[in-house]
């Protein structure tokens, strides 16, 4: 992990009189690349504890902002934290830690910490994506995933599931997303539906569009927490309806 560090000036006051103190930086992956949509904990550290002092999630643009006061600190440092953050992604449905920052010492009031995570990040690819980039691989002469063929003379998705392992269901939600996707103009991308097929919305067209936009919505954010689609959909769902 690479660990970028730049301070901001501080206010001369004394410390009585300063009360909030703010943490703020982007976090990136090993690409450079802002990641959106991780959760991002700070932590002050003394000899044998260590105790949070807030949290808070990436936006859009990876930047996060965590604000904590004197009090969550002052047991026993004399003018400051000794602060570190751990970055968590979604994975199914818990928080998997995939980084930490080195201690540093008597943070200022306003700290700048941007963090880059050196790993990679194929084990933090949605459901949807770790899937289809293992397909994709395979599918030869066919353009789309949605050209994938069952029947008695072609058994496309019977292949492609012995190859990879992926179940022939999940594999025949995967060509029913793309295909909905191509005949929509791909105004929807294939992840949102079969976000939605994954929990266990209809994967019949005239099914679906007798369902709310509430429900479809929800069914989507679901399918998000539990990482089955990727989290960058989360500020466009409202286009999608």
């Amino acid at each position: 992990m690479v660990l970028v560090i730049s301070l901001f000036l501080t206010n001369c006051h004394p410390i009585s009189q300063i009360s909030t103190y703010s943490l703020m930086g982007t976090i990136y992956d090993e690409n450079n690349k802002p990641w959106p949509y991780l959760d991002v904990r700070a932590y002050d550290k003394d000899m044998r504890t260590q105790e949070l002092l807030g949290e808070a999630k990436t936006n859009s643009e990876g930047h996060y902002q965590i604000n904590y006061t004197y009090d969550n600190f002052s047991n026993l440092e004399i003018n400051s934290a000794d602060l570190f953050i751990k970055v968590f992604v979604k994975k199914s449905q818990m928080n998997e830690e995939i980084g930490r920052t080195p201690i540093y010492f008597n943070i200022p009031q306003r700290f700048n910490f941007d963090f880059k995570i050196s790993e990679s990040t194929e084990d933090y690819l949605s459901e949807f994506e770790r899937i289809t980039n293992e397909l994709n691989s395979l599918l030869g002469n066919l353009e789309s995933l949605a050209d994938l063929k069952e029947n008695e003379n072609q058994k496309d998705i019977s292949f492609l599931s012995e190859e990879t392992g992926a179940s022939v269901e999940i594999i025949s939600l995967l060509q029913t997303s793309f295909k909905f996707s191509e005949e929509c103009d791909s105004l929807i991308p294939p992840d949102i539906f079969f976000g939605l097929f994954y929990m266990q919305f209809p994967s019949d067209c005239d099914e679906l569009l007798l369902i709310s936009n509430d429900s479809l919505i929800k069914g989507i954010n679901d399918a998000i927490k539990i990482n089955i689609i990727s989290s960058k959909w989360l500020d466009q769902i409202p286009d999608f309806f």
